[in-house]
C-alpha cells in the first residue's frame, strides 16, 4: 500500500491529475506495486498463459470483432469478441483509447447490426500419396528420376525409397507424397502403369533367355 501511495504522489508531482485508480490504470503490468499485483493485477493484466495469449493477442479487426455503422464503432454480441461482458469491454476500450489519447464516448446502441456473413474457404482435400514397388533399388531410383521428370520440380513433393518384405522377398518401395493437386498424382499413376508394363516385359525376356519359359 505504501509503495502504491508513494508512486501516486510522484505521479501527481509530475503534473498528472486523477485518482489512485487512474494512476494504477496508467502503469504497465510489470510496474504495478507488488503488494497489489496478487489482488488486483490479474484483473487488468491477464497472465501470459497460452490460452490467454490465444484469446487476447493480436488486434481487433473490422467485420470480425466490430463493425462501423453511422460513424460509430459497434461491437455486436453476434460477432467474435474475447471481451464478452459489457463492463469488461468498456474497461478494455477505455484503456485503449486513453493510451492513444483519443477523446471518446461509450454509448449503448440497439442490436440491429447484422453480423457479416462468414465466407468459408473451400476445403482443400489432401491428395493421397502414391507408391511404386520395384524388385531392385536401382529400379526404384530409376522410377524416382522418371517421376520427377514427369511433373517437374515441385517443392512440396517428397520421394522416399524404403525396403519392404513381400512374401519373403526383399523389394523396394518408392513412396511419393505432398502432391499439390490431383493432376500431379494422376500423371505419376499413368507413368507407374507404364513402368510396371516395362518391368514385366523385361522380366519375361530375362526368363525366356534363361530358358525358364518359352
Amino acid at each position: 500500500e505504501k509503495e502504491a501511495a508513494d508512486g501516486f504522489e510522484r505521479w501527481q508531482a509530475e503534473g498528472n491529475d486523477g485518482s489512485l485508480n487512474d494512476y494504477l490504470f496508467s502503469l504497465p503490468g510489470k510496474s504495478l506495486p507488488k503488494s497489489l499485483v496478487g489482488t488486483y493485477g490479474k484483473n487488468y493484466y491477464p497472465m501470459k498463459t497460452p490460452d490467454n495469449l490465444k484469446k487476447y493477442a493480436g488486434k481487433l479487426e473490422q467485420d470480425i470483432h466490430y463493425v462501423v455503422k453511422d460513424g460509430k464503432i459497434v461491437f455486436p454480441h453476434t460477432l467474435e469478441n474475447p471481451y464478452k461482458t459489457k463492463p469488461y469491454l468498456s474497461k478494455v476500450l477505455k484503456t485503449i483509447m486513453d493510451n492513444a489519447g483519443v477523446d471518446f464516448k461509450l454509448i449503448d446502441v440497439e442490436q440491429d447490426v447484422e453480423a457479416p456473413k462468414a465466407v468459408e474457404k473451400p476445403k482443400v482435400e489432401a491428395v493421397p500419396s502414391l507408391s511404386y514397388t520395384a524388385d531392385t533399388k536401382d529400379q526404384a531410383e530409376k522410377a524416382r528420376t522418371l517421376f520427377q521428370r514427369e511433373i517437374g520440380e515441385v517443392p512440396t513433393v517428397k520421394y522416399e525409397i524404403e525396403s519392404v518384405d513381400v512374401n519373403g522377398e526383399r523389394k523396394y518401395k518408392l513412396v511419393v507424397s505432398g502432391f499439390q493437386n490431383p493432376d500431379q498424382r494422376a500423371k505419376l499413376f499413368a507413368k507407374k502403369t507404364t513402368l510396371k508394363e516395362e518391368q514385366n516385359f523385361e522380366m519375361r525376356q530375362m526368363l525366356v533367355r534363361a530358358g525358364i519359359i518359352k
